[in-house]
């Protein structure tokens, strides 16, 4: 082989060398930035899931801090409504119970209820009270069942109210007594 073929070999073959080192290197560079990109990824996707699932967390938090608030807010106006229908039908039961103060049934409701407090009461002694605009009804009370009934001031809107000391008894059925029990158990369903 003559010089210039050994000199042509020789710098083939440290070509092909130099050639293969670049290879391996570029090889090994790929690989070192693969695994950085690997590694950079997954360090990445954590870090977002976190704050995906912070900014889910906050976002659940003033959802539901705000649908307690719309809660609250619409019990409120129920509520509202409520009292203002409660308050609204018991001023017609009121009128209702004005206009049936008038009339003839109301007369013999009283005098049933007499009667049955005299038949609670028996030989024992009972106060009957009757409110001022019920006084014309004392006559008759008197000559039905020789009874005299007491004016009471606090007796407004109609009814009576029994006394029996004797047994401990007292029988309120008065309307204010009445319509102050129906409010308390009074309530509005939807």
């Amino acid at each position: 082989m003559t010089i210039e073929e050994k000199l042509q070999h020789f710098t083939m073959v440290t070509i092909e060398s130099v050639h293969e080192e670049c290879e391996k290197s570029l090889e090994e560079f790929k690989k070192e930035q693969d695994w950085k990109y690997e590694t950079h990824k997954e360090q990445y996707l954590v870090e977002a899931r976190r704050k995906e699932k912070s900014l889910r967390d906050t976002i659940e938090r003033q959802a539901s801090k705000e649908y307690t608030y719309e809660q609250l807010h619409i019990k409120r106006k129920i509520n509202h409504k409520q009292n203002e229908l409660r308050a609204r039908l018991f001023e017609l039961v009121e009128k209702e119970l004005n206009d049936f103060r008038e009339t003839k049934e109301y007369k013999e409701l009283l005098l049933r209820e007499i009667k049955e407090a005299m038949d609670i009461a028996k030989e024992s002694e009972i106060f009957i009270y009757i409110g001022p605009k019920d006084e014309d009804i004392m006559e008759d009370v008197y000559k039905k069942y020789s009874v005299r009934l007491l004016v009471n001031e606090n007796i407004v809107k109609g009814g009576m109210r029994a006394e029996i000391p004797s047994k401990n008894i007292l029988i309120d059925n008065t309307f204010e007594t009445k319509i102050s029990e129906a409010k308390e158990k009074f309530i509005i369903t939807l």
